[in-house]
């Protein structure tokens, strides 16, 4: 290690037009990396960490990761746009979600008794049906398939896990849809707006 920083600090004493990046295996030497000053240093140990912890907390970005990087440099540029201009600067929020009994009882109902569901129906707005949410999917898992940026009009399965990627706003109105039986009637089909109380509480949120 020192023989690696001691070449560092004399090709920077040479020229400053390096791009350093340092690898750093052991937490105890953060003061003499400190002193380099390199432009990046990898820490093996904390790479390893973050994978391990992707894995458990959104492990569906994880293999949504892993097929992205067989697509095109064209594909990435256009999607990283698509999200940009969803989330205005802000850092976009990863959201997994299941349609299952448990977590989204409506959807899973209307699914389970025969209903069509798209992809697209759950991501409109409870409060307008006409109006997307801020939010776009991008992996869906369904039985043994795997399917990339799932068109809107996809139509959903009991147990499908879905990756969306979109503002913190969208997925928490998105609950409404997934998990109360009058808001995804009207979602399907424009009729009978949801007065119930639930209704009044999601109006009530929306003008805070």
């Amino acid at each position: 290690m020192a023989n690696n920083l001691s070449i560092v600090m004399t090709a920077r004493a040479m020229t400053n037009k390096l791009f350093v990046i340092a690898r750093q295996n052991y937490r105890e030497n953060d003061a003499l990396f400190r002193a380099v000053d390199a432009d990046m240093v990898m820490h093996p140990s904390a790479i390893v960490a973050g994978k391990i912890r992707v894995l458990l907390a959104t492990p569906m970005l994880y293999e949504f990761m892993s097929l992205a990087a067989y697509q095109e440099e064209d594909w990435a540029c256009a999607l990283v746009s698509r999200i940009a201009g969803l989330v205005d600067n802000r850092v976009p929020v990863i959201q997994e979600i299941v349609v299952d009994q448990d977590r989204h009882c409506a959807i899973h109902d209307a699914l389970e008794r025969g209903r069509v569901v798209q992809l697209g129906d759950i991501m409109r707005s409870p409060g307008d049906r006409d109006r997307s949410l801020r939010c776009i999917a991008l992996l869906r898992i369904s039985r043994n398939s795997r399917e990339l940026l799932p068109e809107a009009d996809t139509e959903l399965l009991p147990g499908d896990r879905l990756l969306f990627c979109g503002t913190r706003r969208a997925f928490s109105t998105m609950e409404w849809t997934l998990c109360h039986t009058a808001t995804l009637e009207y979602i399907l089909t424009g009729e009978d707006r949801p007065r119930s109380w639930i209704w009044r509480k999601f109006q009530e949120r929306k003008k805070r």
